[in-house]
């Protein structure tokens, strides 16, 4: 079964998919790429704390979302080697934290536009099956926030918008990624094996002789 509809625990990186570490290479990357996004999100957030607003009553909510932001991108830099269970968390703890930012933000404005940082890493690391089930996760989590903290004017409207734009974005980058991953497959098996005959090449041969 190819590893892209395979087990929904799996966890992919075409750039070491023929390395013979690659699967620990592809968590380690996982692990680093989470930190580095988390980390994005919570400078962002405290920028806007600093920035311009007549209305500073949900900055102890935004405070409260970088300060989540900030220890999930310490606790991924610290702990070097997490099972995959927790890296498959990665994705949904940054859902259910953009989910707490549309809340908590007055006005939502842009606030939405977080769900694609744990999309991106979901759709370059994990296959169609864990994806697809983030997607529905974005999909429950937003339109709760929204049919209780938002306007009924703007409701409809901005779940349409923002899970276009992460649906597409998610499909785009999956896509990319499969097309990658078959490439290094390509690459790897005319490394080994002759297009014209069939027959090992001369390295992977004397591999196999010595």
């Amino acid at each position: 079964m190819s590893p892209l509809m395979g087990s929904p625990f799996a966890i992919t990186d075409p750039l070491s998919a023929g390395r013979a570490d690659g699967r620990s290479v592809a968590r380690d990357r996982l692990r680093r790429t989470g930190a580095a996004l988390y980390a994005a999100a919570a400078l962002t957030q405290l920028g806007v704390l600093f920035a311009p607003d007549p209305d500073h009553s949900d900055h102890f909510g935004l405070a409260v979302i970088a300060l989540a932001c900030s220890l999930v991108a310490l606790g991924l830099v610290v702990w070097r080697r997490p099972p995959v269970v927790v890296l498959h968390a990665v994705c949904p703890v940054g859902i259910a934290i953009a989910t707490a930012g549309v809340a908590v933000a007055h006005p939502v404005a842009l606030t939405s536009m977080f769900y694609l940082l744990p999309m991106t890493l979901a759709a370059y690391f994990l296959n169609r099956r864990a994806v697809l089930a983030n997607i529905v996760l974005v999909a429950l989590g937003y339109g709760l926030a929204l049919a209780v903290f938002v306007d009924p004017v703007l409701r409809v409207a901005s779940f349409v918008a923002v899970l276009s734009i992460v649906a597409v974005v998610s499909g785009v980058i999956l896509a990319l990624t499969e097309r990658v991953s078959g490439l290094v497959q390509r690459l790897q098996d005319l490394a080994i094996y002759d297009p014209l005959t069939g027959a090992l090449n001369r390295q992977p041969f004397n591999e196999r002789l010595d």
